[in-house]
């Protein structure tokens, strides 16, 4: 493509046409013969197919499945048609993807907000750092997640309390009246001109900056954020 042309991001047609090629090259799904491809397929799908998505026709037959070190299903099951797994297995995997993407986003809006274009290293490394206060354990990712209950989902006020601090901390410098809002809820037990409780305190920047962060990941994706969640118990 050309300078000037547009980009041409894939639509959810693209997504599931990806996904089945992945069933047939491991062989979970058979090619229908007699279409030679969905209907309406053009050149435009192919360039985005080949721009966007991973070829899968290196792909193998299944193999065992693992997750966190323990068998999921193995690759006999899997091409015997048994793949379901255990509600527990289900929970850990779909808490890690929502938990991935919170922490992926969050992270690409703060680029977006705050540019590291012209930062130092230095400076680049301090506001990494500040995003990374947000999530436990400081990481964007990982192969191995800690379950505890902790973080901006965490059950209990006092698990929430140094995560919702460093999510008022990163907030409060992004463009918008809320963000200075936020600048003012300082730290400790004082909120404004009022003396409140550790717990009152962290209830009221929840009640600011999580419609605050969740407005503007919107305006700028155009569509509702990935939020964390309760860990599975």
């Amino acid at each position: 493509m050309g300078a000037d042309s547009p980009i041409v991001m894939p639509s959810p047609q693209h997504w599931r046409d990806f996904l089945v090629n992945i069933a047939i090259a491991t062989g979970l799904e058979v090619r229908r013969t007699g279409g030679g491809g969905r209907r309406g397929e053009n050149r435009a799908d192919s360039v985005v197919m080949r721009s966007f998505f991973e070829d899968t026709s290196a792909l193998k037959a299944p193999v065992d499945v693992y997750w966190g070190k323990q068998l999921v299903r193995s690759a006999q099951d899997i091409c015997s048609g048994e793949i379901a797994i255990s509600p527990l297995f289900a929970k850990e995997v779909v808490w890690d993807l929502f938990e991935h993407n919170f922490r992926m986003e969050l992270l690409s809006l703060d680029r977006v907000l705050v540019p590291r274009k012209y930062m130092s290293a230095a400076q680049r490394a301090e506001r990494e750092a500040k995003v990374a206060d947000v999530v436990p354990q400081g990481l964007f990712t990982w192969s191995k997640p800690s379950l505890r209950d902790e973080g901006l989902a965490g059950r209990l006020w006092e698990d929430r309390m140094e995560y919702v601090e460093a999510f008022r901390e990163l907030l409060s410098t992004w463009p918008g009246s809320t963000a200075g809002v936020l600048a003012v809820m300082l730290a400790g037990s004082r909120l404004g001109s009022t003396f409140v409780s550790d717990r009152e305190r962290v209830e009221r920047v929840e009640a600011v900056a999580y419609p605050f962060y969740c407005q503007t990941f919107f305006e700028y994706s155009g569509r509702a954020p990935t939020v964390p969640f309760h860990t599975p118990c």
